[in-house]
Order: structure tokens, then sequence, then C-alpha cells
């Protein structure tokens, strides 16, 4: 008889860490809450509605460990059967792949802060800037959105790309390229984000400035970028 998944993971475990790392139920907690982040993030989560559910769960009474371990495995079921994943293969997928990875996960440990939450050196954080784009996704700091193209279509073709940069006054759109591939200093097109909505998604400007929660841009999708990015590509290498 094939032993439970928790139990085939404590070889690893004890491989991997020893018995004080393995036990230590704050790095347990870090390293969950990690995996569940990564995982809404790979199903579309924004990095707001993160944020607003961190606020909503931490104003709430404490609850039971093992009714929480319950709920948490009722809710990833029910994700996995939402996305068509089986939860139980992917599962014995990853333990088995993780085995061949005990000596760099050892030197990732080893390599870790001390006395914080994160597995590595954070990069630096980009900021968001409360629009979503039509995806659903929160557009940050170092991102590239496309837009279509409602001016100058001979020149630019039916969309065009900016860069999200931040200045004195909020964020800005920095032309980066078009369909056409029509060339223009850095910075020639640059717009306040709020002042540059598309048509349909215009709002007014008071009401964004004073916007408690994210606002959605039918018109905008991001199409790549350097969320590292607070300078202009050219300084970037590119």
């Amino acid at each position: 008889m094939t032993e439970p998944f928790q139990a085939r993971v404590r070889p690893w475990l004890m491989a991997c860490f020893g018995e004080e790392i393995s036990a230590d139920h704050i790095e347990r907690n870090h390293r969950f809450l990690e995996e569940a982040l990564e995982l809404v993030q790979s199903r579309q989560c924004s990095r707001s509605e993160a944020h607003q559910l961190v606020d909503y769960v931490f104003d709430r009474p404490i609850g039971e460990p093992k009714q929480e371990v319950g709920g948490t495995m009722v809710t990833l079921a029910a994700l996995c059967l939402a996305a068509g994943i089986d939860m139980h293969e992917a599962g014995d997928v990853e333990l088995e792949r993780i085995w061949g990875k005990v000596e760099a996960i050892r030197a990732k440990q080893a390599a870790k802060p001390r006395h914080s939450p994160l597995p590595q050196e954070a990069a630096p954080i980009s900021a968001g800037t409360m629009f979503l784009d039509r995806t659903g996704r929160e557009i940050c700091m170092g991102d590239t959105i496309e837009v279509a193209s409602t001016i100058n279509q001979h020149t630019h073709g039916d969309w065009v790309q900016y860069d999200i940069r931040k200045g004195p006054g909020g964020f800005l759109l920095s032309y980066r390229c078009s369909q056409t591939g029509a060339v223009l200093p850095p910075g020639y097109t640059a717009g306040f984000m709020a002042e540059s909505l598309p048509e349909d998604d215009r709002r007014d400007l008071k009401a964004l400035v004073f916007a408690t929660v994210p606002v959605p841009v039918s018109g905008w999708e991001i199409v790549g970028g350097d969320r590292r990015g607070t300078t202009w590509p050219e300084e970037r290498g590119e």
C-alpha cells in the first residue's frame, strides 16, 4: 500500500533541511504562503487582489489550524477542478522533481536572508498603479502596455506600446514602439496615466485621484516590460 503523500514528503524534508528547520513553523508558514501566492498568480490573481485579501483575513479573528488545513485542502481541490488539474498527480510529480534538487535547495536555504520571510534577496519592488488591464492584471511600474491607435494610424498602424514610468506627478505612459515600428525619442509622447485613458474608459479625474479600489481599463493590455525598470529603454541596454 502506498504511503500517504504527507508521509512521503517527510524524508525529503529531512534530506534537505534536517529536523530543526523542517519543524520550524514560522519557516513552514512562509514557504506555504509563497507557494500559495505563486499558484494564484499563475491563475491571474492580481497583486492588488492579494493585498486586499491579506487585509481582509488579518482583520478577522484567528482561526483554528486543523480546520484551516481542511479549508485549504477543500479550496485547493476546488481550484484544481476549475483549472482541470489533478492535484494528486501534480503533488507526486513535484515531489519526484524536487528529490533531484536537494543540493540546490540546501544551497538556497543557506543563502537565505536571516530573519526574513523571503527565500532570497528581493529585487526592488515595482509600484502598482491601481489600474488593471483588460485581463484583470494590475499594471505596475516597468510594465509595457499595448493600446489601440486612435490618431496618426498612417504612422503607427493599429496599436502603440508604452512603458510605465513614474514621475513627480504620478505614473506616466512613455512611448515605446508601434505596429509600424515608428521610432520617436524616449518620452516624446509621455502623458500621465490618469489623463490618458482610452475614450471608452474615461473617468472623472478627481474620482481617479481619490480611488480606493483598482480601476479596470478595457483598452490597455500588459504585453511585457521590466518591473525592475525605473529607467528609459536605452539605459537598460535595449
